[in-house]
């Protein structure tokens, strides 16, 4: 098989799909965001310079600070193209029956990853460090060969992520979910099926990479006492850090089960799978109560506070924000492309759980209004407790009221 035929074959596809009019808009579109995208970065690497000097020290050699700069970013490329970029090669396997196609098939691909938008942000990000900075001060071939070495990563990198990704689309989802593993354990079974997802699938794998984002912005807030000391500003950004992990996660609930729930429906003790996940997000949540008490200076006052928090967090919050399986109406496919993924949002599900979260937290401003910071303290320690006790008789009742609609939300997942 000849590359120039892949190319025919990828061209005709393209003009003959009966949706051509939407692909050529949705084109558009994504070529108009890339070049803002690429505006915004050759902007920003203008600055890159004034923020050496505030992450290195000002004797560092303009050398040094684009070699370390460029290791960085380039580790954060590795996570985002492993997050985010599409990488599916099970469109070439009906070509491998063909004489040496896959030689072809190698070489097209290579091929389309030098024109790739995901092998040019860098370049973008680092040129005018290299126009202004590095070629005054080592030469036109010096700046040349960076350039040329940052593209270079790049498009390796790009080579081993689709690598691993085609390494896991061999393994078959269901049978890498089944919950028939560890027969003496189900809740074990769920709690590895809720890993696995997290894990393979993109659109939750998005999901926890904006949550290691935006906890590692909040600690750096912390650290450089960035929030007030108000108790009201420290219980909406503690509360957003302790309950953002199921929050993000919680607005796909039996959305992201839809594809296999079926099966879920037919296996032995399926009531145990939101028990399965409430463990799954409880030691996320001590896990970051244990961080604050580490960076925060210690006192008993600041203890007491963010213990309550989290009580209120785990008990309250996260438990109320299960009620969404009553909203759960759309199926999410968990491996389809990063666009399809955009416009195929939860949207109810994720206004529940926001709405949740809104009204939590409200109730406790409230309460701290009208009394005190101490009786909010207080309310917030004994209501999260209780709600803790006695989650297994809250999750008894989401199931009774999510029961009697079982066999239409199957018929609106098998769509």
């Amino acid at each position: 098989m000849k590359i120039r035929t892949l190319f025919l074959l990828n061209w005709k596809s393209f003009v003959r799909n009966p949706l051509v009019e939407q692909e050529v808009t949705i084109r558009f579109v994504i070529g108009v965001s890339v070049i803002s995208l690429f505006s915004l970065l050759y902007i920003l690497g203008l600055f890159l310079g004034q923020w050496a000097t505030v992450l290195f020290s000002d004797e560092a050699s303009p050398l040094k600070i684009f070699v370390y700069s460029a290791l960085l970013l380039l580790a954060v490329d590795f996570v985002l193209k492993f997050l985010f970029k599409k990488c599916d090669n099970s469109q070439y396997t009906n070509f491998l029956r063909f004489y040496n196609s896959r030689k072809s098939i190698t070489i097209y691909i290579a091929l389309m990853e030098l024109v790739n938008f995901w092998n040019y942000y860098l370049l973008i990000f680092f040129f005018s460090y290299l126009k202004n900075i590095i070629y005054p001060n080592y030469g036109l071939l010096t700046g040349i060969t960076l350039l040329f070495a940052l593209y270079l990563t790049q498009i390796l990198i790009s080579y081993r992520i689709r690598k691993i990704k085609s390494n896991r689309a061999e393994i078959k989802f269901i049978s890498g979910f089944s919950l028939n593993l560890f027969p003496e354990s189900i809740l074990s079974n769920y709690l590895l099926l809720n890993v696995k997802m997290m894990i393979r699938s993109p659109r939750l794998r998005q999901q926890l990479f904006v949550y290691l984002l935006s906890a590692a912005a909040y600690l750096y807030f912390i650290q450089n006492k960035m929030l007030a000391d108000s108790f009201l500003i420290q219980l909406v950004f503690t509360s957003f850090f302790f309950a953002s992990f199921p929050m993000l996660f919680n607005q796909f609930l039996f959305s992201a089960e839809a594809s296999f729930f079926d099966y879920l429906m037919i296996s032995p003790n399926f009531n145990k799978i939101l028990t399965a996940k409430f463990i799954l997000y409880l030691p996320i949540q001590v896990f970051s109560f244990l961080v604050l008490l580490i960076v925060l200076p210690f006192t008993w006052e600041a203890f007491i506070k963010l213990t309550a928090i989290l009580f209120y967090n785990i008990g309250v919050i996260t438990l109320l924000s299960f009620c969404c399986i009553l909203f759960a109406n759309t199926k999410m496919d968990l491996f389809g492309s990063f666009y399809k993924l955009l416009a195929n949002t939860q949207s109810l599900q994720a206004l529940i759980v926001l709405f949740v979260f809104t009204l939590s937290i409200s109730l406790v401003i409230l309460i701290t209004l009208l009394f005190s910071s101490h009786v909010a303290i207080c309310f917030m320690m004994i209501s999260g407790g209780i709600f803790i006790l006695f989650n297994r008789s809250w999750f008894n009742y989401l199931y009774k009221c999510f029961y009697p609609n079982k066999y239409e939300k199957m018929e609106i997942f098998r769509i």
